[in-house]
């Protein structure tokens, strides 16, 4: 039995799931020329699309951030999973961002796991800021 929602840091029944996720990142990742891509995650309320969200996530923290630029976990707000990282919690290091990760859950407003469509634009100009030294080292600045 869980106590004071350590439920929340149970998964399984999703590992099928999880190693697409991971293995598409890997087609990606050791393309010559990688892309932007975008990977829609859905179903039903409760059916574990944030928890999977942040198992991948962690499996990307550890295993693809060599420089810990993100932090390792997402955790929970609440009762709500988070799909973002807070402001907080990101590495003080001036490195670049070694792959972008903003999650938008597009969700009834009224819900319990509801998110502000603007969310994305109220970090941009956050995320300008991390992603100039990426820029400047894909362009050869």
């Amino acid at each position: 039995m869980c106590e004071d929602n350590q439920w929340q840091n149970v998964f399984c029944g999703r590992e099928k799931e999880l190693q697409f996720l991971i293995d598409k990142w890997k087609l990606v990742a050791d393309s010559i020329t990688p892309e932007p891509q975008i990977a829609i995650i859905l179903g039903e309320s409760g059916f574990g699309k944030t928890r999977l969200i942040q198992e991948f996530y962690s499996w990307l923290s550890e295993n693809e951030d060599e420089v810990q630029y993100w932090p390792r976990r997402l955790g929970n707000i609440g009762d709500n999973l988070k799909i973002n990282p807070l402001l907080e919690e990101f590495s003080e290091q001036e490195k670049s961002m070694p792959y972008l990760w903003w999650g938008l859950r597009c969700a009834d407003p009224a819900g319990h796991n509801s998110q502000i469509v603007s969310t994305l634009s109220a970090y941009l100009d956050f995320f300008a800021l991390h992603l100039q030294p990426l820029y400047q080292t894909r362009f050869n600045l």
